[in-house]
């Protein structure tokens, strides 16, 4: 659904993940976070990837994914702060902490696109 012309990144992840000795994951998905049925979901997250240029995919997103978050969690955010490509990964994550009186450390790493690193508590 919705996914044709999106390359599927999850065979390059796994390789990249092996050669540096990092345990691949049980579940990776591929599509939106709207789309994964409930029972796919872990009780559990302690690491998620938000990586999509859509404001919708991102609040998507936190609402399946935040309830989940292990104390201490980490949430990484792909494209944060591009204004000009993809405003709404900020604004998602603004709205979504600022409408659930959530508060979250937000750490800016440069790479090739920003990434925001947030730890939940």
């Amino acid at each position: 659904k919705g996914l044709r012309g999106l390359i599927d990144t999850r065979p390059l992840i796994r390789t990249r993940m092996l050669k540096n000795g990092i345990r691949v994951p049980d579940g990776m998905h591929r599509g939106f976070f709207a789309e994964i049925p409930l029972e796919d979901y872990p009780s559990r997250v302690a690491f998620a990837l938000f990586d999509s240029d859509a404001e919708r995919s991102i609040r998507d997103s936190f609402k399946m994914v935040f309830p989940r978050m292990d104390p201490h969690g980490i949430i990484l955010l792909h494209d944060y702060t591009l204004d000009k490509c993809c405003p709404g990964v900020e604004a998602a994550t603004r709205v979504f902490f600022s409408s659930n009186k959530l508060q979250a450390e937000a750490l800016e790493v440069r790479t090739d696109a920003r990434l925001a690193v947030l730890e939940v508590e």
